[in-house]
């Protein structure tokens, strides 16, 4: 059984798969940004990272999930989702 998803829902989740690919693009800046020992290039692979992805690289596994979640028919538009988590920070 196919589940029908409102137009809002249907946007959110096509947007939330482009910024899963995104994502997936760009794990190499995150992947930097975790093995950098130095605090000044963490920092620029992070500010990089939120650049080109929207979150801070820490977060992005639990970023991730969130998006599928998205996919799958519920959740934030990607903008909030975006917002809610660079609130944290």
């Amino acid at each position: 059984m196919t589940v029908e998803l409102s137009p809002t829902a249907t946007q959110a989740a096509w947007d939330a798969e482009l910024r899963l690919e995104r994502v997936a693009a760009h794990e190499d800046v995150a992947e930097f940004f975790d093995s950098e020992t130095i605090p000044a290039e963490r920092h620029r692979f992070a500010e990089s990272y939120r650049r080109l992805v929207g979150v801070h690289p820490e977060n992005r596994h639990e970023f991730r999930q969130s998006l599928e979640r998205i996919c799958d028919g519920g959740g934030l538009p990607v903008d909030d989702l975006i917002a809610v988590f660079n609130a944290r920070r």
